[in-house]
């Protein structure tokens, strides 16, 4: 049997791999809850814009690790909902001093379910570690590279999410509380004190941070969205025959009958071998 081999150095397939790997893209954006308890609940959002890969290491016997996988989005954002407790009380003001002119206001808010909906866009928030492999298989006579591996390690949240989230929630609290008092609203905020003690939650920023930093829920969201928007790809074609001989004594050689073509990492390149008939 003869047999012709080619060679695809590991920087060749580093330059088509990481080429084709950032132009991938997700057409629509795809969802799910990711935390649901104690009052709160968080959507996430996701949408893959390109995939970066630092660089790629060849290993036997047919696979390809992705080293520094990063992630870019067009969209990638959580949507908040909390129940506040119910906030309600009556203050005595006022409003002519001197004048003996005082004024009950009594106020009771967020009875409803959910009080507050919050969406917030993390990105710059998002730092998670990935494991990523491709392996290498043959298709025909062509090199095919897919994604056999894609698992998120960590998200990587940092605490200042869950800061700024517990701030904004504050935020929308006293301007529900300004919208609905008008002229007293500053009075009755400061009767009220401290707004963090009405959260559904005790140190609400930490909690948050935790509940979606462990959350496999999104850790799978993110793995689903590489995974169902990473295409297999074709390296390379290899010859379905060859020539030996010139002119009047040229032979084509076909291909064997069985196991034709294979594929396979050997001293840090890939190895494409084709099997043809005996002369």
């Amino acid at each position: 049997m003869n047999n012709l081999q080619i060679s695809l150095s590991q920087t060749t397939l580093n330059t088509f791999l990481k080429r084709s790997l950032s132009l991938v893209k997700q057409p629509e954006p795809i969802s799910n809850v990711i935390v649901e308890k104690n009052g709160v609940k968080v959507t996430a959002n996701i949408q893959i814009k390109s995939i970066e890969v630092d660089d790629l290491t060849l290993a036997e016997p047919n696979k390809i690790s992705l080293n520094n996988v990063k992630l870019s989005f067009e969209l990638l954002n959580v949507v908040v909902e909390v129940d506040i407790k119910r906030i309600h009380d009556s203050i005595k003001v006022v409003d002519l001093p001197g004048d003996r002119f005082d004024i009950d206001i009594s106020w009771d808010f967020f009875e409803g379910e959910p009080d507050i909906k919050l969406t917030l866009g993390i990105e710059d928030y998002f730092g998670p570690q990935f494991t990523a492999e491709m392996n290498f298989s043959i298709n025909g006579l062509d090199i095919i590279a897919g994604l056999s591996d894609f698992n998120v390690l960590s998200l990587n949240i940092p605490s200042n999410l869950g800061e700024k989230i517990e701030d904004q929630i504050i935020n929308e609290v006293k301007q529900i509380i300004r919208k609905k008092i008008g002229k007293w609203a500053e009075k009755v905020l400061d009767f009220i004190g401290d707004l963090a003690r009405f959260l559904p939650v005790d140190d609400m920023a930490s909690w948050i941070v935790v509940e979606i930093s462990e959350s496999e829920v999104f850790k799978q969201l993110v793995e689903k969205a590489v995974k169902d928007n990473v295409k297999e790809e074709k390296v390379y074609t290899l010859p379905n025959e060859f020539e030996l001989g010139k002119d009047q004594t040229k032979i084509n050689v076909s291909l064997a009958d069985e196991n034709p073509a294979t594929v396979h990492v050997e001293n840090g390149a890939l190895i494409g071998s084709v099997n043809f008939k005996d002369i």
